[in-house]
């Protein structure tokens, strides 16, 4: 699993793409290009800071202010080792030092120094008494220590950071990042509210406002903290890809690739978002685009599960099974039980003559009440041709999911849930009960779910107890009761050892970690 990197933005590999960026009709040495430059700056206007800084530097490389300036524009634009050079170009005036110290240790853990950013800001800030030094060097150090792995000494510096200077808004998205990484949501909630409450245009405030409106749920604030922070930072890559990867869950195809669009045009090879395209493509069912697009985003994204699947799904569909099998056998050691990878690497196995191990793969999966159409209908299939009486029970439940087009409302009312609407989301789920599917266990689950957020607390119970009465050996439906429990004010210890259970069951649901973070808490 990939260490998270406490000194980037959220969205990892960011603003470096920036670098690319070029403000036209750019007009040079109609002043004074330092403070043109600082103007352009502080309005986020990276590229054209950096031509206006250029030029001053070409009158006078050792000046310390462009230095400076220079240096801050690096940064913001996530070049560190760049940053770092002109940082110390800076230092060498004694008078520039201790205002650039901090700002060097920021560039150096960009660069991947860590020890050495430590060994820059480990008095804290020295003699300075200046707010904004002292809290840029709780930060780095901070930072650092969570880099190495030093993670107590790490909470004790931000906490101490954060005693000192309870406003500071950068120390107040790192204290919510790393509860975010913890699985603690509700700490990450807490933090990230005080600091859009101190920082409302700050950058990393809203998108760490927005990543946990987006885990809520909550698609219209997180679109709504996303629009904010691509309007006031035009440059930067993060909130352009947020806006894509909300519009993407919403449905709404044609907003998602414009921002993509906007993304490239500035990057043409930014990894993430052409494995988003990718996928957009391929759900459309356009392989080769796919495989194309995936192929140009290369190593970069070679970690991450999502854009293994979909390798993995890719060289399924090209015919490349024993490629696709290697995949996503990867795919599952990250993200145990998932559904669509089982799928997945039961039809390459099944491809390739493996029926029995395919089926060995797929049946647990399949007698769960989360099962997809897609995976009863292989597992009945593929236990049609071992033999196994329960095949019939598998083709039935993928033909009862089938009737009535279940699946399309189901997906409407998750259209609903995404887009904030709640309450049309329940009139969906009481329509299904009522046209004789409340014997449904995921419908259940799905009518708890619903009815906790709005509001209906005895609904929530109701429906959520039934769903386990119909499959108590469901880790999802496990997860759904006892997070019921926890949050309607129900019996404590029934509710986390629920999710316990649940947590066991499925060790890689990122939202059962979250939801048994929350609860033993």
């Amino acid at each position: 699993m990939t260490k998270p990197s406490y000194a980037r933005p959220l969205t990892s590999l960011i603003a470096s793409a920036a670098l690319a960026l070029s403000v036209a009709g750019c007009s040079v040495g109609s002043g004074d290009p330092i403070s043109e430059a600082k103007a352009a700056f502080d309005a986020h206007q990276y590229g054209a800071a950096r031509i206006h800084i250029l030029s001053a530097l070409k009158e006078n490389s050792a000046d310390p202010a462009a230095n400076l300036v220079f240096g801050k524009t690096l940064l913001a634009m996530g070049d560190g080792e760049g940053a770092g050079a002109a940082f110390e170009k800076a230092m060498r005036d004694p008078a520039y030092k201790d205002k650039v110290k901090p700002l060097y240790a920021h560039a150096l853990l960009l660069a991947g120094a860590s020890d050495k950013a430590l060994a820059l800001v480990d008095d804290l800030g020295g003699s300075s008494t200046a707010a904004d030094i002292v809290a840029k060097s709780y930060w780095v150090k901070a930072c650092a220590l969570l880099e190495m792995g030093r993670t107590e000494e790490a909470l004790a510096v931000l906490d101490a950071g954060l005693a000192k200077m309870p406003s500071d808004v950068d120390l107040l998205v790192l204290k919510a990042r790393y509860a975010l990484s913890s699985g603690d949501t509700q700490t990450a909630s807490r933090f990230a509210a005080s600091a859009l409450k101190h920082g409302p245009d700050d950058l990393e405030a809203l998108q760490m406002s927005g990543r946990l409106a987006m885990l809520r749920q909550d698609l219209k604030t997180a679109e709504a903290r996303f629009l904010k922070a691509a309007k006031i930072y035009p440059e930067s890559v993060p909130p352009l890809f947020s806006l894509a990867a909300i519009y993407a869950d919403m449905g709404d195809e044609k907003k998602s690739r414009d921002y993509f669009g906007r993304i490239l045009k500035s990057a043409p090879k930014h990894p993430l978002a052409l494995f988003m395209l990718a996928k957009l493509e391929f759900d459309k069912g356009n392989v080769a685009e796919a495989h194309e697009m995936l192929q140009v985003a290369g190593d970069s994204v070679s970690d991450v599960p999502q854009a293994i699947l979909l390798s993995g799904k890719i060289a399924n569909a090209r015919g490349n099974y024993e490629i696709a099998i290697a995949r996503l056998q990867r795919f599952l050691a990250m993200s145990p039980g998932n559904i669509e990878g089982i799928t997945a690497l039961g039809k390459a196995l099944a491809a390739t003559g493996n029926g029995a191990q395919a089926y060995n793969l797929v049946k647990p999966a399949a007698m769960q009440a989360s099962a997809t159409p897609d995976l009863l209908v292989l597992a009945g299939k593929l236990g049609q041709q071992q033999g196994d009486p329960l095949a019939s029970k598998f083709t039935s439940r993928a033909a009862a999911s089938a009737k009535g087009d279940i699946g399309r409302q189901m997906k409407n009312a998750d259209a609903a849930i995404k887009a904030g609407n709640w309450q049309r989301a329940e009139e969906i789920y009481a329509e299904l009960r009522n046209a004789g599917h409340a014997n449904n266990p995921m419908i259940l689950n799905n009518s708890a779910l619903v009815a906790l957020e709005t509001g209906d607390k005895a609904g929530a119970q109701k429906f959520a107890r039934e769903a386990h009465a119909l499959a108590p050996d469901d880790a999802f439906i496990m997860d759904t009761l006892g997070w019921v429990l926890h949050k309607t004010g129900g019996d404590k210890g029934e509710a986390l050892a629920l999710i316990r259970k649940a947590a066991a069951k499925a060790p890689g649901n990122r939202e059962i970690k979250e939801h048994l973070a929350a609860a033993e808490l």
